[in-house]
């Protein structure tokens, strides 16, 4: 009896290591396809956070990269790779599939990507390219204006300075 209880605990870690697995970051770190393969695994639907908020924009702006500049670029590659990291280990690696979850932890990540990926710096220079990503209806959500204006607060004395000094230059 033991030894079956022994067996059936190890053919149980294996099962629970493979779901981690299928996500697994040396697959997905820098592809989109990432939240599709959480999606299998949580079900949240097509307009759940992994389908109808990341699998989006993570693919809208990989295409659109090239209307960014060679910074905003970096930023492009940087966030995508960050947001992913950060839903890996806030969700897969801890197998928490839940899709309120899911949603809450992955806006609540946006910022410190946006942020720490150079977003500050980015903005400006970038504006044409980042509007040109968002639709409308997604700005308005409870969830996105939290985190805009979480990176806003983040960023406004750094967007401020490059205003200024953007517009200094046309000074002389």
């Amino acid at each position: 009896m033991k030894s079956f209880l022994v067996i059936l605990a190890v053919c149980l870690f294996m099962v629970l290591a493979e779901k981690r697995q299928s996500c697994s970051l040396s697959t997905y770190a820098d592809n989109c396809e990432f939240y599709k393969c959480v999606e299998s695994e949580a079900n949240c639907g097509s307009s759940g956070y992994p389908i109808g908020y990341g699998y989006k924009y993570c693919n809208k702006f990989t295409s659109s990269a090239s209307k960014f500049n060679a910074a905003g670029q970096n930023f492009v590659t940087c966030t995508r790779q960050c947001l992913i990291r950060l839903l890996y280990s806030n969700s897969v690696a801890r197998n928490n599939f839940n899709c309120d979850s899911i949603k809450t932890l992955s806006f609540d990540s946006h910022p410190d990507c946006y942020v720490s990926c150079g977003f500050c710096n980015i903005a400006l220079d970038n504006m044409g390219a980042l509007y040109s990503i968002f639709e409308v209806s997604d700005l308005f959500t409870v969830s996105a204006v939290k985190q805009m204006a979480v990176t806003a607060a983040r960023c406004s004395a750094s967007v401020a300075l490059q205003f200024f000094m953007r517009f200094a230059s046309f000074l002389g």
